[in-house]
């Protein structure tokens, strides 16, 4: 592997090794796998997709401990501290903090369409990891990390507007899959959306205490 992914590895697991929000190493690991397996089928550069995967969540635990954002100026310039540590060449850096810094615009929030192939692999990367079957654990996760409950029944099947992790499917997942960029992204996130509406018919009827 890189010398420099290596290095960057390192200091990503370091970072992110106590969190409890579903933005953990582990979520870096799998979006940096997700972006290399599409940026080798859409013939994009590896290494700054591996690179973006891993550190574009690097500052999250700021973002709670000390209140600033996780694509803020003050973070960019931490993810940048460590891209110039790794050696990685001021070319791929560039592409990289790009990536990171665009990689929560999302369409039905107005966002732009990146301008880096790059880009709209790791926008794809992160999103499928926010759907199907760890999208579904990584939302209670959150919800329970932010003191959120993830249910509200007198507030409508949707709980619109409630902070509840049901309501982050509808206010937020269920929309990804119609935004993803790459043919392997649209192919993998419609799945993995069914896999989503497949668990709320059975959460509701389980909340409904339906039975058998």
């Amino acid at each position: 592997m890189d010398q420099a992914l290596n290095y960057i590895i390192e200091a990503v697991r370091r970072k992110l090794c106590s969190d409890s929000t579903g933005h953990d190493y582990y979520h870096v690991e799998r979006v940096a796998k997700l972006a290399d397996q599409i940026a080798e089928a859409e013939g994009a550069d590896r290494l700054v997709c591996l690179a973006a995967g891993y550190l574009h969540d690097y500052c999250r635990p700021d973002e709670k401990a000390r209140g600033i954002c996780h694509t803020g100026d003050e973070a960019l310039a931490m993810i940048r501290g460590v891209l110039s540590g790794s050696g990685l060449d001021e070319a791929r850096r560039e592409m990289v903090m790009e990536c990171i810094a665009q990689h929560e615009y999302y369409p039905h929030l107005g966002g732009a369409l990146p301008r880096l192939a790059e880009s709209r692999i790791l926008q794809d990367a992160d999103r499928l990891d926010a759907i199907g079957a760890i999208g579904v654990a990584r939302a209670f996760m959150f919800a329970g990390a932010h003191g959120n409950p993830m249910y509200l029944p007198d507030t409508g099947r949707e709980n619109t507007g409630t902070k509840s992790a049901v309501a982050h499917f509808y206010e937020k997942l269920f929309l990804l899959a119609g935004e993803m960029h790459t043919a392997a992204g649209r192919k993998t996130a419609a799945h993995y959306h069914e896999v989503m509406k497949c668990f709320l018919k059975e959460f509701y009827d389980q909340w409904e205490c339906k039975i058998e």
